[in-house]
């Protein structure tokens, strides 16, 4: 099952390819969000009244194992200010292809 998920790391401007995988991921946090509730009740309503807002879909923990060089590579990016893009792919044993992913 080693390596099904795979998590990858690419500047802005490139392509995500297998050689930009980045660590072993170890799990992944929970996805999703709701839209707030916005109250537009006024003295004129008869009852209370609300509309949906924007969804907010907060944010996403993923927990990976790193290597030195995997780590540093990250730091680099982090402390240059690099514009950098994120995915998260599952790779299907059967076919050895991607079954699916997150961009």
């Amino acid at each position: 099952m080693k390596d099904n998920v795979r998590f990858f790391l690419w500047t802005s401007g490139n392509l995500a390819k297998p050689e930009n995988k980045l660590g072993n991921l170890v799990s992944i946090g929970e996805v999703g969000g709701e839209a707030e509730s916005i109250d537009t009740t006024t003295l004129e309503s008869m009852a209370k009244e609300s509309e949906v807002g924007f969804t907010d879909n907060g944010t996403v923990e993923l927990v990976q194992n790193l290597t030195t060089n995997e780590y540093d590579k990250m730091k680099t990016l982090l402390d240059d200010g690099t514009v950098f893009n994120f995915g998260i792919s599952v790779w299907s044993r059967k076919t050895k292809a991607q079954a699916m992913g997150l961009q």
